[in-house]
């Protein structure tokens, strides 16, 4: 069982966690940093369990890779099932189906991604970073790699932009400020 992959994917889930509870706290109009944090801590719970059972199915060998992460998926999901319900069985049972069917299918969806662009059998960790440099957008993707020179050409045009943006407001505070110091002027006339 390799302890720093289970450490790092936890990691990564309360990352992503965070993330997602920030912006659903600045969608809600609440209290972001607060739903950051407790989604964080949800994230990387979940995350390590269903990591944890994954890195010790894989150890147990035997299985199908997708098999192993439904069970780890259903284990996750079974667990926090019974936390979040109070130790409903029925809930419990939900959780571990939902939680089971969420991970075989985002892992068969990585898998097939993965061999698309070349990398291998599957998802998880094997091949996917060289199919990564070695991948490339089918033709009828309006998207492009920029050159070095493109990429220059762009971050120059972008700082002028916002040199100019950032003088214009500077312009408008000074505007603001004289008016303020006439209507405060004018008000002291009367």
């Amino acid at each position: 069982m390799d302890a720093q992959r289970v450490a790092r994917r936890t990691s990564a889930a309360g990352l992503v966690g965070a993330a997602a509870g920030a912006l659903a706290g600045v969608a809600r109009g609440g209290r972001p940093a607060l739903l950051a944090a407790s989604t964080a801590l949800n994230a990387t719970l979940v995350g390590g369990t269903f990591f944890g059972l994954l890195e010790a199915a894989d150890a147990a060998g035997g299985g199908h890779r997708l098999t192993g992460t439904a069970l780890a998926g259903a284990g996750a999901g079974a667990l926090w099932g019974a936390v979040h319900s109070g130790g409903s069985a029925r809930r419990s049972i939900v959780a571990a189906a939902s939680y089971g069917g969420v991970a075989l299918v985002a892992d068969a969806a990585l898998g097939l991604v993965t061999r698309a662009a070349g990398g291998g059998a599957g998802g998880g960790d094997g091949g996917t970073a060289e199919a990564a440099e070695s991948w490339e957008l089918p033709r009828w993707v309006p998207v492009r790699a920029l050159s070095a020179d493109e990429a220059a050409e762009r971050l120059a045009a972008e700082a002028a932009a916002t040199a100019a943006a950032d003088e214009r407001a500077l312009l408008l505070d000074e505007v603001e400020r004289e008016l303020q110091e006439q209507a405060a002027a004018g008000s002291e006339r009367y």
